[in-house]
């Protein structure tokens, strides 16, 4: 997953079919050969298949559907079904995880990969129906039609002079089949994508004390390196979570 844009700042996300993958310690990367890295446990996991790693011979043994692939950490091969094809990267370890490259891994279990650019997306098995499930605003992939009733916009004041977040997030509960843990989920995973996951926590924390929607929320920020959330809510309003690049 290769592009002349691929190096500029922001996490590395995947999409598979339609939904937003979760990397909840180690997270993917660009090596120095531009291509996409993912922990090995996301291949297991993920897309269903049994990942074998032998730590003396450091060869990752991955087997789906009876397709056997095999890799070593360091060489710029992958092996399936005994058919050897070269690479132009190879897998490796990381802070003690095995990590291997995404795109010729997933092709050679048959899956489409597709790599966006301008917001630093991997896409597997994207169909019309999975990719009518995600928008992306602001550059944040947004997960749409759910039902959880959350609301995202981007982030413009109609008042001239007040400063402009990048993207609102409006929580609410005022409907009878509004969920809205669901839609604290949804949020976590939209500010993540930009925001350190411990500031995101934090602020989704924080919101959740609201006991009442009768009552309002004092307004609170959660700064990360980047951007900080802001977030509040008026008496019988909508859970506000605003983003600032700080």
């Amino acid at each position: 997953l290769m592009s002349s844009t691929a190096f500029g700042w922001g996490p590395i996300r995947v999409v598979l079919s339609g939904e937003l993958m979760r990397f909840p310690d180690a997270q993917p990367f660009l090596d120095d050969n531009g291509r996409t890295q993912v922990p090995i446990r996301f291949i297991s996991e993920a897309l269903g298949a049994e990942v074998d790693w032998n730590p003396s011979s450091q060869m990752v043994t991955i087997k789906r559907d009876g397709d056997i692939i095999t890799l070593k950490i360091g060489e710029k091969s992958i092996e399936k079904n005994q058919e050897i094809t070269v690479l132009d990267t190879a897998p490796l370890l990381k802070e003690g995880r095995t990590f291997v490259p995404l795109r010729f891994v997933s092709e050679a279990l048959g899956e489409e990969v597709r790599w966006d650019p301008a917001i630093r997306t991997v896409y597997i098995n994207e169909t019309l129906e999975t990719a009518e499930k995600t928008t992306v605003i602001s550059g944040y992939i947004i997960p749409i039609n759910t039902g959880s009733q959350l609301e995202v916009r981007l982030g413009l004041y109609e008042e001239l002079g007040k400063r402009q977040p990048e993207i609102r997030i409006l929580a609410n509960e005022w409907t009878r089949d509004a969920n809205l843990e669901m839609q604290f989920r949804e949020a976590e995973e939209i500010l993540i994508q930009k925001i350190e996951t411990e500031v995101v926590k934090a602020a989704i924390e924080y919101a959740k004390t609201r006991t009442s929607y009768r009552e309002g929320l004092d307004d609170r920020s959660f700064k990360g390196k980047e951007r900080r959330i802001d977030v509040g809510a008026a008496p019988n309003d909508t859970i506000y979570f605003l983003v600032y690049f700080n």
